[in-house]
């Protein structure tokens, strides 16, 4: 008899057991030697339908198909010999339902009572996991193979795979990856290193080659895989091809970036939105004297002196905020000298045209500046040179457009300050489109032929007077010597082209007084000859008439007459003009009394003092006169 602690002990094994026995989720018999169901989990009751009671008892047969009874029986008595232990024949249940299973049978003892214990595998997870690797291997974008371990020969391999690489299945099966060439001889060598070092191989990127010899780049893992109780290696290859070349083009990119970066002769740089510098070019490194390596992923407070970098940290942020492009010109410290910067920032967008950045570049533009003050200066002084000149001055580009002037030019000439010509034609300002137009052939001809010209010309000004004008005209050229424009200088020659015609006109009246008086000298007939005199001065002073007047005495009292006359046909002739006869001397005493000095007489009518002598000039229609005393034959000639 069993103490009361044995009970226990023996009472919480059995326990124990039934818990263990029961919570296995395979199909678990306890069967007697002549084929008696003596015991079954609870997995058996779940899946085939059945209850405990329904099943204790029962032939062992009775589990399976009835159409399978016989190969049931044969295979007991098998196990019974010992001759096999297992059966591979599937169960049936109480609805009449198949499960294909997998059974192993071990001989023991059932509390004191020799038994069979089988255990069987339901199959249909085996199956349906099978079902979903087979899917997945036929699906899977990724490039798979199954192959054998001791030969290498594939034994299968998915569409990705054939795609990817270029062949049919049947080129690929029964064959190995060194018949087809897809790996290389070292790239094969090392993976049968890591695979026999670590029994797997995870994300190896690596290259493989395609039937037509193209280069595949892949990310390789290789395991072991049991098939139908086999052992095979299962191939997982990812196409990162296109990933790699966008790599290497980025990288290219990148590369071609820095090498523009790197040959800017200004400082060149990108920040990321926290203001961190992502990349910089040469000259920054050298300007802050700090390697591109020891700035990347840094701030401005790390590089800069305080108060530049907060103010490049405001820069910075309103470019951000505002999203527009900034440019600054500061004083910038480099290798401890202050200098002029024009610095330019604008925000990067992504193409979702999100701000992911800054960009930036600072050009030193101290000498600029300076050389700007200096040619400003230069500027203003040929300014002032040229604004103190009396002549016209202005030039024009290749379109005979105003690119500037003198200030005679602008308010002498046209009237109008200088900024109104700028960016203007002749047309503009010129009444007389034909005018205008001469002008600006005149222009023309001068920039073809490429060489200085000189023209006289009559201009009206800006307040209506006249001034004859000598304008010379002249190319101006760039650096390499390609006509830009004109520059014109025009001078007032209206004094010297007066004197001259003064001139002129002083040696035609000297030579016609010289014909005049030999004319008298050899002429015997005197009124021919006064006639031919009178004609030869007319003609020479340009007047409309000339008069000649005689003087005359009668019972003491003295008198002048009209005696000979030269016209020109502009007006009636006054030969016959009895107001001209017999005018007594003391009715025009104050015209006369200057010749009797020997002095002439010239002037507007009109400023004359009022006589008789007035009265009868305007009556004959004169305007201005000349008078001469002839002191010779007591005569007078008036023009």
């Amino acid at each position: 008899m069993l103490s009361n602690s044995e009970f226990d002990n023996n009472q919480q094994i059995s326990t124990s057991y039934d818990i263990l026995f029961n919570a296995i989720d395979d199909f678990l018999f306890v069967i007697s030697e002549d084929g008696k169901v003596i015991d079954i989990n609870l997995c058996v009751c779940r899946d085939m339908g059945y209850s405990q009671q329904e099943l204790v008892g029962i032939d062992l047969f009775l589990l399976h198909p009835p159409e399978r009874y016989d190969e049931v029986l044969q295979i007991f008595q098998a196990m019974i010999s010992g001759e096999r232990n297992d059966c591979n024949l599937p169960l049936f249940t109480k609805d009449g339902r198949y499960i294909p299973v997998e059974t192993r049978v071990v001989k023991g003892l059932w509390q004191g009572q020799s038994v069979f214990f089988g255990i069987s595998k339901d199959l249909t997870r085996i199956k349906r996991a099978n079902e979903r690797f087979s899917k997945a291997f036929s699906v899977s974008p990724a490039l798979m193979a199954i192959s054998k371990i001791d030969s290498g020969e594939y034994i299968d391999v998915n569409t990705s795979f054939l795609n990817a690489l270029g062949y049919i299945r049947e080129e690929v099966i029964g064959r190995t990856s060194s018949d087809l060439g897809i790996f290389s001889s070292e790239s094969r060598e090392l993976l049968k290193d890591e695979l026999n070092r670590n029994g797997y191989i995870r994300n190896k990127e690596m290259t493989i080659y395609s039937k037509d010899g193209c280069l595949v780049y892949v990310v390789a893992s290789v395991d072991y895989l049991e098939l139908s109780g086999q052992n095979y290696l299962l191939s997982v290859l990812l196409d990162i091809t296109s990933i790699k070349e966008s790599q290497l083009k980025l990288s290219r990119t990148r590369s071609q970036l820095q090498a523009i970066l790197d040959n800017l002769p200004f400082m060149a740089w990108f920040k990321d939105p926290q203001g961190k510098y992502i990349e910089v070019n040469r000259v920054f490194e050298l300007n802050v004297e700090i390697s591109a390596k020891d700035i990347i992923g840094k701030t401005d407070l790390d590089i800069w002196p305080q108060d530049l970098a907060f103010s490049f940290i405001n820069d910075d942020q309103q470019v951000m905020t505002s999203g527009k492009q900034l440019n600054i010109e500061e004083i910038l410290i480099i290798n401890g000298v202050e200098r002029l910067h024009s610095t330019f920032k604008t925000p990067v967008f992504n193409e979702r045209g999100e701000i992911i950045g800054t960009t930036g570049i600072t050009r030193d533009i101290t000498e600029q500046r300076e050389l700007e003050h200096d040619l400003l200066k230069q500027k203003n002084f040929l300014k002032s040179l040229i604004d103190a000149a009396p002549d016209l001055i202005f030039y024009k580009d290749t379109n005979s457009i105003y690119l500037g002037c003198n200030s005679a030019f602008a308010h002498k000439a046209i009237g109008i300050p200088e900024e109104e010509i700028i960016g203007r034609t002749d047309f503009d300002f010129i009444k007389d489109p034909e005018l205008a137009g001469f002008f600006i052939q005149k222009d023309q001809e001068m920039l073809m032929l490429n060489e200085t010209c000189m023209n006289e010309e009559t201009i009206t000004l800006a307040d209506g007077s006249v001034m004859e004008a000598e304008t010379v005209k002249t190319p101006f050229y760039n650096e390499y010597g390609e006509i830009m424009g004109l520059i014109g200088i025009t001078r007032d020659i209206t004094k010297r082209k007066h004197a001259q015609e003064q001139l002129l006109l002083k040696e035609k009246i000297r030579s016609s007084i010289s014909a005049a008086t030999n004319e008298l000298l050899v002429n015997s007939d005197f009124y021919d000859a006064i006639n031919k005199c009178l004609a030869l001065l007319g003609e020479a002073t340009g007047v409309d008439r000339v008069y000649i007047f005689e003087n005359h005495y009668e019972e003491g009292q003295s008198y002048t007459s009209y005696k000979a006359e030269w016209n020109s046909g502009t007006y009636e002739p006054q030969i016959d003009n009895l107001e001209l006869q017999n005018i007594p001397f003391e009715e025009i005493m104050d015209f006369l009394r200057p010749l009797m000095e020997g002095k002439a007489i010239r002037g507007l009518i009109k400023d004359f003092g009022e006589g008789r002598d007035k009265e009868l000039l305007i009556e004959q229609g004169i305007m201005s006169i000349l008078v001469l005393p002839i002191l010779r034959i007591a005569s007078t000639i008036r023009v």
